[in-house]
């Protein structure tokens, strides 16, 4: 009888059936089964996770959401930031953040977390005693990416198009520096043809 351990020996131990003494198709049945499970559970959780809940953000006037901004204590470096229990499955990270520039320049507008001890969520200045918002970001580097994805059709050609939009924007020390646009555009085959 195969086990576990000769399974890892040996990954194509279920090619090599007249060597495995299977008597019987529910045999060779069970092993496919296993097989099977063993790939399944093998998947990384990530791939099954629930998608997290975006930051959000208003760049210059135009909403958007965004996940890529690095956590508040690396923008915030000389802030005292409690840590935060999860909220949900959704928001493990345990606060929402609303961001907004203005004139090329990052800031904090808004916050709500769960703190531990607390029985709600608590916001801004409860979360950040001494500090009114919003809270300018001056020491943080990096890029906010901004991906939207959307199928478009066209009736006329009966075709659909498949469209990605990134958008990269470029942050210097809390300063806007760039904003880059990129737009992918596929077309999808018509099954019907």
């Amino acid at each position: 009888m195969t086990t576990y351990a000769a399974l890892y020996a040996d990954p194509e131990w279920y090619l090599k059936s007249d060597k495995n003494n299977l008597s019987s198709s529910g045999e060779k049945s069970m092993r496919e089964c296993l097989l099977f499970l063993l790939c399944i559970c093998s998947i990384p959780g990530t791939v099954l996770a629930t998608p997290q809940e975006d930051d959000f953000l208003i760049l210059e006037g135009k909403q958007i959401y965004t996940s890529s901004l690095r956590p508040l204590n690396r923008v915030f470096p000389n802030l005292k930031i409690p840590e935060f229990d999860e909220i949900s499955t959704g928001n493990r990270k345990g606060y929402v953040a609303s961001w907004a520039t203005f004139q090329n320049q990052l800031y904090l507008i808004g916050l709500e977390g769960h703190v531990p001890g607390q029985n709600k969520l608590l916001g801004n200045e409860r979360i950040t005693p001494g500090h009114r918002f919003p809270l300018k970001v001056t020491k943080w580097s990096g890029n906010i990416i901004q991906e939207k994805n959307f199928l478009s059709y066209d009736a006329d050609t009966e075709q659909s198009t498949s469209i990605s939009e990134i958008a990269t924007i470029r942050v210097r020390q809390g300063v806007v520096t760039d904003t880059v646009l990129k737009v992918i555009r596929k077309p999808i085959s018509n099954t019907n043809e």
